[in-house]
């Protein structure tokens, strides 16, 4: 769990902190962090209404985080975020790169999209 700079405490579904920024924290008496990810991805339940998803993805970037990923596998697609710009919407993405934080850190989301067998040719 994080306690983010606006006081409020996350548990995304993954996160990942530079080493750099890392060193300077502790983990609190409680076992929360408190700092916010560099990098967030969330991944869309049953549950889950989309725009509520959206409005705590904006959140993590304005609370510092440089990357957001929203995994949405109903519609087979990732919602990108990052600070200062508009979302970006990926449909049906094969593999992403999160290039704004480490170069090879790639999700492979072939594995994750159920697969579509090909329409049988008519004759």
């Amino acid at each position: 769990m994080f306690e983010l700079p606006n006081s409020e405490r996350r548990m995304p579904d993954a996160a990942w902190i530079s080493d750099d920024r890392l060193a300077g924290f502790d983990v609190n008496d409680e076992g929360i962090w408190e700092i916010c990810p560099d990098f967030i991805v969330e991944v869309r339940s049953v549950s889950d209404q989309l725009h509520d998803q959206q409005a705590n993805m904006k959140m993590w970037v304005s609370q510092d985080a440089l990357l957001a990923w929203l995994v949405d596998p109903y519609e087979e697609a990732v919602w990108v975020y990052r600070p200062e710009q508009e979302p970006e919407l990926l449909e049906h993405p094969e593999s992403l790169t999160a290039t704004e934080i480490a170069d090879d850190l790639t999700i492979d989301f072939s594995r994750i999209w159920p697969r579509h067998d090909p329409e049988p040719e008519t004759s």
